[in-house]
């Protein structure tokens, strides 16, 4: 949920800036062509892959050193018995 508003919520406002500034630059009295409409999701693909991928690596977790298992105190607390003992 933090990543949510975080990260993917501001992602979202940029991508309706950037929406939005495509289509002034791009549109013709008022209207769109299908290649004006490629040429927006060729922007807009990059933008989104390489916005999400550097928000993860912002937000994310990071990697923890491992820590080395040390053996319980309680384990094999009877020594091992000969089969013929009772």
């Amino acid at each position: 949920m933090g990543f949510a508003w975080k990260g993917l919520f501001g992602l979202a406002l940029l991508n309706i800036m950037l929406l939005a500034g495509e289509v002034e630059l791009l549109h013709e009295d008022g209207k769109l062509s299908s290649n004006k409409l490629w040429v927006m999701a060729a922007i807009n693909w990059p933008v989104t892959i390489l916005s999400i991928y550097g928000l993860s690596k912002l937000l994310g977790h990071r990697k923890v050193d491992q820590v080395e298992p040390v053996p319980s105190p309680l384990a094999n607390m009877y020594p091992k018995r000969e089969l013929g003992d009772n």
